[in-house]
């Protein structure tokens, strides 16, 4: 076997991920955390730098760590409170396996210990995914209209309601926004222009009018804080805050949607939520499913039916409709 060579795991990792959408490396780090800190290696991880402690741990890892890490992420809980559902198992399995398979190509770590693993466990790959919920269609204006309209949060806090009910934007997408990325066509539609999106791709994605009126209340705000066309939208407003203009983080867009959707009663409700109550008013309104597809920005329907949520109650079902013609007697 080649030795290993002695570069650190951080720019070794960097490297690796350096030309994969934003959204990848998220998901990268994400698991990189989670391994450690499920392990018992770390307690508290910055985003995206990795400790002695954690960079000897990820070269060191053996089968028994992968098979102990792989068992305790399952008990853990979801954003939703549900448990981790065979999906998710799955897609942080592939993708700290991956990982490994590019270490040690890289000449970095001496073995994969999710390849270790691969015949010991197993999801269930043709699985649906866990059901995203939506909220009733009544009390959509009720969460919108929930943030103090005469609070600089408030105002923030309804522009990103409004972009997630009103452009289905993902959290990503919504906290990477800057001022410029606000946009009216040469028809005068308003759209937003996406960098980088899940897809790897540019995107724009319209708005209809109120949410827009929304976003526009927050860029006067961002103005008359000083903030050019190239600074972040959305920005903690914390005045314990040592730095001005400060990125809101991944974690802010579920919270705000939570909090605000406590408070009118409805509990559990995540981003896709949003995203899903959406597409299911439009397909009620009796949009196709390729227009619903271009507007969730899917690169075809098949999708759609996982965040289109129509009523499929017993009294619904096509059943109740079948007739056989019956000959006359």
């Amino acid at each position: 076997m080649r030795p290993l060579k002695s570069e650190p795991l951080q720019s070794t990792i960097e490297k690796f991920l350096a030309s994969r959408a934003a959204n990848t490396q998220s998901n990268y780090w994400s698991a990189i955390r989670s391994f450690c800190v499920l392990s018992g290696v770390i307690r508290y991880p910055d985003a995206r730098k990795l400790s002695p402690a954690a960079e000897r741990f990820l070269r060191q890892a053996t089968a028994d760590d992968a098979l102990s890490y792989m068992h305790t992420f399952r008990k853990q809980v979801a954003q939703d409170g549900l448990p981790i559902a065979d999906r998710s198992m799955s897609h942080r399995f592939k993708v700290l396996r991956k990982l490994y398979a590019a270490l040690m190509q890289m000449q970095r770590v001496k073995r994969n210990p999710f390849d270790d693993i691969s015949s010991l466990i197993s999801f269930h790959y043709t699985a649906p995914k866990r059901p995203v919920r939506i909220l009733p269609f009544e009390k959509v204006w009720d969460v919108l209209d929930c943030p103090d309209p005469n609070e600089k949060e408030g105002i923030r806090d309804r522009a990103i309601l409004a972009l997630l009910f009103g452009g289905a934007l993902r959290r990503n997408e919504v906290r990477r926004l800057r001022l410029d990325d606000v946009r009216i066509s040469m028809k005068g539609q308003p759209y937003i222009f996406l960098r980088r999106t899940k897809s790897g791709r540019d995107q724009e994605q319209p708005l209809p009018t109120w949410a827009f009126e929304r976003l526009q209340l927050l860029i006067t705000q961002r103005r008359a804080e000083g903030a050019s066309d190239k600074d972040h939208l959305f920005i903690i407003y914390d005045v314990r805050r040592k730095h001005d203009n400060e990125q809101i983080g991944a974690h802010v867009v579920p919270r705000i949607l939570k909090r605000y959707a406590s408070e009118v009663g409805l509990e559990g409700y995540s981003p896709k939520a949003a995203r899903s109550t959406a597409a299911t008013m439009l397909a009620c309104d009796g949009h196709s499913e390729f227009k619903l597809a271009e507007f969730l920005r899917h690169a075809n329907t098949r999708q759609v039916s996982v965040y289109v949520k129509m009523a499929r109650g017993l009294e619904e079902n096509i059943a109740n409709t079948l007739k056989f013609p019956r000959k006359a007697a």
